[in-house]
């Protein structure tokens, strides 16, 4: 993984994977008619969950498990767990230090661990 990484856009890496193994002819695509279905049924599904109309395009944690299909479907390696962990991290701190928590710095030691480093 690479070690400077902006977590605002996980889903971001395994979209571009993805992609360029559609365009290698890796993974075909689905004809649009089930694609188009797809996409309703996540959406009704949302809807019967009660996620709000502006935010039915929102990921939140749905993410990690887009990621994970992103990664299975076009044999690419899935996120590591450490991505997930320092997101999680990141959302604690803004809760905790809305007006600080972007001046945190975080370096990545492992596919599991990250540590903090000096605040800029």
């Amino acid at each position: 993984i690479h070690r400077l990484m902006r977590l605002r856009f996980v889903p971001f890496s395994p979209q571009v994977q993805f992609s360029l193994a559609v365009l290698d002819g890796l993974v075909p695509l689905p004809s649009r008619a089930e694609m188009e279905d797809e996409v309703l049924q996540e959406l009704q599904e949302k809807v019967e969950r009660g996620v709000e109309q502006r935010h039915l395009l929102v990921l939140q944690q749905d993410q990690w498990e887009y990621c994970q299909r992103l990664a299975q479907d076009a044999g690419f390696p899935p996120l590591p767990p450490v991505v997930r962990s320092l997101y999680k991290e990141v959302w604690h701190q803004r809760e905790i230090h809305p007006e600080n928590y972007r001046r945190l710095n975080y370096r990545l030691v492992s596919d599991t661990q990250w540590e903090v480093q000096a605040a800029l």
